[in-house]
């Protein structure tokens, strides 16, 4: 079986082609302007987890944000380092990462954690590397729209399961809806 890890980097190049169109996905029309006012201003160092190509990761450093991002993917990374050559960039996984413990104030993760071969591992990952008191924000696809990749797995993602990590952790959570 092909792990989520090796499935991206499969389909990296296509995605960065995809995701590089303005205006076509829902990042432009109205995630991220969801998505962004949850976060608390700029803070001591905000890492941004499954970066991917980098488009979340070179907002937030637009708005002052200092920033980290980490991808399994290398060429997803090298995507990133060819818009922001001075951004601090990591191929890592989720599950594993290259910085030491209460590294972060804030960690970001937009539409990623679904897509880890080890949810519980990146959970665990984020909590260490997250400063007590420290804000995680956390952005997962809603289950319609993977429904159909969930019903041929026999491990359910949820993000309840996320926030149940992060508390069992010592992290405090809270949850929001979109307004829209």
């Amino acid at each position: 079986m092909t792990s989520l890890r090796e499935a991206w980097e499969a389909r990296a190049r296509a995605w960065i082609a995809w995701v590089r169109k303005p205006g076509h996905d829902s990042y432009d029309r109205y995630h991220r302007d969801q998505f962004l006012p949850l976060l608390p201003p700029p803070g001591r160092r905000t890492l941004d987890v499954g970066c991917g190509e980098g488009r979340l990761t070179r907002h937030l450093a637009s708005l002052g944000h200092r920033i980290a991002g980490v991808d399994a993917s290398p060429t997803l990374i090298d995507a990133a380092r060819e818009l922001a050559p001075d951004m601090e960039l990591h191929v890592a996984s989720a599950s594993k990462m290259p910085f030491d413990d209460a590294s972060f104030d804030q960690v970001v993760s937009f539409m990623c954690l679904h897509d880890v071969d080890d949810l519980d591992g990146a959970v665990t990952e984020i909590a260490r590397v997250l400063e007590p008191g420290g804000a995680a924000c956390i952005a997962v696809v809603h289950p319609l729209n993977s429904a159909q990749e969930r019903a041929r797995s026999d491990e359910p993602r949820t993000s309840s399961s996320a926030f149940r990590a992060l508390e069992g952790r010592g992290r405090s959570t809270r949850s929001t809806s979109p307004s829209w």
